[in-house]
């Protein structure tokens, strides 16, 4: 039996979590929490956040994705990122709410919170009236308008922000780290997946093969494969493929 947060109960034969590892531990059964696990999940190193801005742009521009490096040192920038940054622009054409086509552009600058000044508050509603936190903001939405600017100088003076959101407004919808990517797979190290120490509890975890999305499905799969046995998982398989 599984009790939500809103205090509703389920009843269910297994469950898989597909949660950062930090919001696994949150809700396990306290006899379950042993120090080794624990200590696993502490040892596990995040991946970046982004600060995000979006802009309109008055003149057209070929629609793609262009990656912007600030450095040439990828290392630093993916486990690092203080002295660097990469930021991926998407350039597209989508419709507002009155109808109108739009040419917009949205830049995602790699970030982390140990590279962000220190002091801002961890509540939305504070950091909209925090000066200090506003002008870092705006000094942020600058700096990628100018990436912009140099991948397509012919925008130069031609954007207008819409909105922005540092890490902190990634930690409001993406608790309880804010990272991207969630924890990253280290070689070497002990990954959260698989069975956990309570009997139906399971974590889809990640792939040591491949990063993101398509590496937390593949290692979906294999837990799905290694609960449900490979009868039961092929006959799924060849049911809805």
């Amino acid at each position: 039996e599984v009790r939500l947060s809103d205090g509703t109960t389920l009843d269910a034969e297994h469950i898989f979590f597909t949660t950062h590892p930090l919001a696994i531990q949150n809700v396990l059964p306290d006899e379950a929490k042993t120090p080794f696990h624990e200590r696993r999940i502490r040892r596990l190193k995040e991946s970046c956040s982004f600060f995000c801005s979006y802009f309109t742009a008055d003149e057209a521009v070929p629609e793609g994705l262009v990656s912007y490096f600030s450095g040439n040192d990828i290392d630093h920038i993916l486990t690092d990122g203080t002295r660097a940054h990469s930021t991926g622009i998407l350039f597209n054409r989508e419709t507002d709410r009155t109808g109108v086509l739009r040419h917009t552009v949205s830049a995602f600058r790699t970030m982390r919170f140990e590279g962000m000044p220190q002091g801002f508050s961890a509540t939305h509603r504070e950091r909209q009236n925090d000066e200090a936190y506003q002008t870092f903001k705006a000094a942020m939405v600058q700096e990628a308008a100018a990436e912009i600017e140099a991948v397509h100088p012919a925008l130069k003076g031609k954007l207008r922000v819409v909105a922005s959101g540092s890490p902190w407004t990634c930690l409001d919808y993406d608790p309880p780290t804010g990272s991207a990517y969630g924890a990253r797979c280290i070689c070497g190290q002990a990954r959260i997946c698989g069975q956990l120490p309570v009997s139906n509890f399971f974590a889809a975890g990640q792939s040591a093969l491949v990063p993101g999305v398509m590496g937390t499905m593949l290692a979906s799969f294999s837990v799905f494969r290694q609960v449900l046995g490979e009868d039961v998982y092929t006959g799924l398989l060849r049911r809805f493929l």
